[in-house]
């Protein structure tokens, strides 16, 4: 889940308690196993209260009331089962109505960026910054002392933004964008040179795997509106390319009208 997604009760968002019904949706609807299942809840410092508070525009109305409704499901709590979050305007589901699910035996995971917290981090063999200071950037004491496990997370370096551009995985960029040129008669390819010029891009903006997809975009934008229906052989991804993506669109195109004249010649 997100956090940002979450507000207060009474606003207009998605109510903390969702992640319980999706949290279900993610064990096919066996409650059994959702019991015992993992909630990860992203971007947690985005409802941390800044400086200032509403009037100082350091918070929100969200910041403090979801942190606190976070604290109920921490709490080995048994709660309501909800419908799934995507269905809650339609019928009242008959199987879910009336049902409780315990929290209990639920692993919570948090995460977030928390800029300004690196340089005041304490000298454990995590790294992890101390209670106080994970309080000073804007969460309740509360809600801290119930993540007993705290760790800090390395930047990604240019190696971990390689083996993503390079994962066997939908979710890979190049992947994604082997499916688009496919999409239209291409066979795109690349070699580890190529990735990595990416990844040294990237990595040069300090914004982690995000870089990678607007690094990817300048590589590949003019290919992708040029190509199709001009050209359908195949598409290698060299350093070369990567270094100077117009270059290599002229020559393919020039290759592909020299194949359209001598098609038309025979």
């Amino acid at each position: 889940a997100d956090a940002t997604m979450f507000s207060a009760t009474g606003f207009v968002g998605r109510d903390v308690d969702d992640v319980v019904a999706q949290l279900v949706d993610a064990a096919g609807g066996d409650e059994t196993a959702a019991a015992f299942g993992v909630v990860h809840v992203d971007e947690i410092d985005k409802v941390a209260e800044r400086p200032g508070g509403l009037l100082g525009g350091g918070g929100s109305v969200n910041t403090r009331d979801v942190q606190t409704s976070l604290l109920k499901l921490m709490e080995d709590a048994e709660l309501p089962l909800p419908q799934s979050p995507g269905n809650r305007r339609g019928a009242a589901n008959a199987t879910s109505r009336g049902k409780t699910f315990s929290t209990k035996h639920v692993l919570f995971v948090f995460s977030g960026a928390f800029e300004g917290l690196p340089a005041a981090r304490s000298v454990d063999a995590f790294g992890a910054a101390c209670p106080n200071r994970l309080v000073e950037a804007g969460l309740i004491r509360e809600f801290v002392g119930r993540v007993p496990v705290r760790c800090a997370l390395d930047p990604l370096s240019i190696d971990d933004l390689v083996a993503i551009l390079d994962a066997d995985a939908d979710v890979s960029p190049m992947n994604q964008w082997r499916d688009t040129f496919a999409a239209h008669g291409i066979d795109l390819s690349w070699e580890r040179g190529a990735l990595e010029v990416v990844a040294l891009r990237a990595h040069a903006h300090g914004l982690g795997a995000r870089s990678l997809l607007a690094e990817l975009d300048v590589v590949f934008r003019d290919l992708a509106f040029t190509l199709p229906g001009a050209y359908d052989g195949a598409l290698h991804v060299d350093a070369e390319l990567v270094e100077n993506p117009g270059a290599a669109l002229l020559r393919l195109m020039s290759d592909a009208d020299t194949a359209r004249a001598s098609s038309g010649s025979a």
